[in-house]
C-alpha cells in the first residue's frame, strides 16, 4: 500500500470555512510549510509539485472535506482557468456549459493565504475522495498543447515534448498511478515515462493503467463517449488546449467486482482554455469546432478500443511490455 507524504510543519494560520470559499487568517503561509487545515495531496501524478528551492508546491487536500486546493499559478494562465470556471458556474451560464458542468470538478471558490497568486487556491472536487486505492490517469488532450496566440518560443517547446504520442494521435500521457493486481504492487509514471511513449504503446499503456479489465474499460470508454458527444454536438463556448481528461478508480473496488462503479472521468486543467471564438480565428472555417480536443479525444477512444479488442481476443500484453 501507498503512504502518504510525510507533512511539514503547519504555521500559525487558522482555517476558516464560510462553505465554498476559505482563507488563511492570519497569511503566515510561505511555500516551504502548510497552512492549517490541509494535508499534501498524494493522488497528484503530474503538473508542478515543488518550487525552484525544492518546496512544496502541489496539490493539497482538505482534511474534513473533499475538496482540493490547486495552487492558482501565475497570469495570464490563472486568470484564464479561474474565467472559465466562474462561466461554468454563472446562474446565466448558457445550456452547452450547464451540460459540460456533469464532465467537470465542482468549483467552490479560492482559497487564499496571503495576498500573492502564489499564495492563492482553486478550492476543487476531490475526485479521490471515497477511493480507498486509488489509481489515478492523466491524459492530456490535443496536438496542439499552445494556444494560438503563443510564441513561436512557447510552440517550439510544446513541440518538443512527447513526441512520440501527442504529434501523432494528439495526447499523451504526463502521469499514472495504480495497483498492479496481477503484480500485487503499485507503479507510478511520471512525465519521463510519458515522453517516451510511443504512438502505438498509448493504448496499451491506458488498458494496462486499468489493470487490463474488460468492465473497467467499458465504463471508462462509455464516459469518455459522452465527453467526446458534448464538444461534437454542443460546445459552442470554449476551445481547450493543454487540458486533459483525468481517470480514477478503486482497485479495491476492482478486487471486490465493483470496479467500474468507482470510475470517474473528468475534464481538468483550463489554465490555456479560451472562448472558441477567440480560437476560431486561427480555423479555417468560421463556426468551426474545437477539433484539436476532437482529433485527441477520438484518438483515446480508439486507441484504448483496440488494445482492449485485441486483450478480448486472448492475447495477453504483460505490464514489461509498456516502456518504463
Amino acid at each position: 500500500m501507498m503512504t502518504d507524504i510525510p507533512r511539514e510543519p503547519e504555521t500559525n494560520g487558522t482555517l476558516v470555512d464560510n462553505g465554498d470559499s476559505k482563507k488563511i487568517d492570519p497569511p503566515q503561509h510561505s511555500p516551504a510549510f502548510l497552512p492549517s487545515g490541509v494535508d499534501r495531496f498524494e493522488n497528484q501524478v503530474s503538473g508542478h509539485i515543488e518550487d525552484s528551492q525544492g518546496n512544496f508546491a502541489g496539490v493539497l487536500k482538505c482534511q474534513n472535506l473533499p475538496r482540493i486546493w490547486k495552487p492558482f499559478g501565475k497570469s495570464p494562465g490563472c486568470l484564464k482557468e479561474l474565467y472559465f470556471y466562474t462561466t461554468l458556474n454563472a446562474v446565466d451560464a448558457s445550456e452547452d456549459l450547464r451540460n459540460l458542468r456533469r464532465f467537470v470538478p465542482a468549483f467552490h471558490g479560492i482559497a487564499e493565504t496571503g495576498k500573492t497568486e502564489a499564495e492563492r487556491f482553486f478550492v476543487l472536487e476531490d475526485l479521490t475522495r471515497d477511493l480507498k486505492m486509488a489509481c489515478v490517469a492523466d491524459i492530456k488532450i490535443g496536438k496542439k498543447t499552445h494556444e494560438p496566440s503563443a510564441t513561436q518560443d512557447k510552440i517550439d517547446f510544446e513541440n518538443s515534448r512527447y513526441v512520440g504520442t501527442k504529434l501523432v494521435v494528439g495526447f499523451c500521457l504526463p502521469g499514472a498511478k495504480f495497483f498492479s493486481v496481477a503484480e500485487k504492487k503499485w507503479v507510478k509514471w511520471d512525465k519521463k515515462f510519458g515522453y517516451k511513449l510511443e504512438a502505438k504503446d498509448a493504448g496499451n499503456a491506458i488498458f494496462t493503467f486499468l489493470n487490463r479489465s474488460l468492465p473497467l474499460t467499458k465504463e471508462v470508454l462509455r464516459q469518455l463517449r459522452r465527453i467526446l458527444s458534448w464538444f461534437e454536438t454542443e460546445n459552442a463556448s470554449f476551445a481547450f488546449f493543454a487540458s486533459s481528461v483525468l481517470v480514477t478508480y478503486d482497485a479495491a473496488a476492482l478486487l471486490e467486482g465493483e470496479g467500474p462503479r468507482s470510475v470517474r472521468v473528468k475534464m481538468i486543467d483550463f489554465a490555456h482554455t479560451i472562448p472558441l471564438a477567440e480560437a476560431q480565428e486561427s480555423m479555417s472555417s468560421e463556426g468551426a469546432k474545437d477539433d484539436n480536443y476532437i482529433h485527441g479525444l477520438k484518438n483515446v477512444i480508439q486507441c484504448l478500443e483496440e488494445a482492449a479488442s485485441v486483450s478480448g481476443m486472448g492475447d495477453e500484453v504483460s505490464l514489461d511490455s509498456v516502456p518504463r
